[in-house]
């Protein structure tokens, strides 16, 4: 077994990979954790060295630590992005509403306009789909009746 399986196992172990889904907001939270512009552009430059056998042996160390978070990150979104689809399979009509409420407050940047406007195309949009009419409720004025 090499040291890579070794590691995957190790990480399996500890983040108990197979003990059912993170939370709904967890999942979100590590889904929406990147590397760094500038640690990407440093993980590159020493990519390219590396394989042009430049490399001196901190830089080595240097590269298997991006190296390590790199498989540390895709092992936690890939756990994430199973908790999320578990999770919407046990999922109510009210759980769906609140996704879709998340993610336009979150698309919107909390601007009511924008997230009021969003709302409304898709409500417009399933009414289409669905060809539902709108049916405005009877008018029901002052009947007063004497007696």
């Amino acid at each position: 077994m090499s040291n890579h399986d070794n590691r995957h196992d190790l990480l399996d172990r500890v983040l108990q990979l197979s003990d059912g889904p993170f939370s709904h907001e967890l999942a979100r939270h590590i889904l929406n954790l990147h590397i760094p512009a500038a640690d990407q552009a440093r993980y590159e430059e020493l990519s390219a060295r590396a394989q042009d056998g430049t490399l001196k042996p901190q830089e080595q160390t240097e590269l298997d630590d991006y190296l390590n978070l790199n498989d540390f990150l895709i092992l936690l979104k890939a756990k994430s992005e199973a908790s999320l689809a578990a999770l919407e399979d046990e999922s109510t009509p009210v759980d769906d509403v609140r996704r879709v409420r998340e993610r336009i407050s979150r698309e919107a940047g909390g601007d009511i306009r924008k997230m009021a406007e969003e709302a409304n195309r898709i409500v417009e949009m399933y009414r289409e789909k669905l060809n539902l009419k709108i049916v405005k409720p009877p008018h029901h004025g002052d009947h007063r009746t004497e007696t």
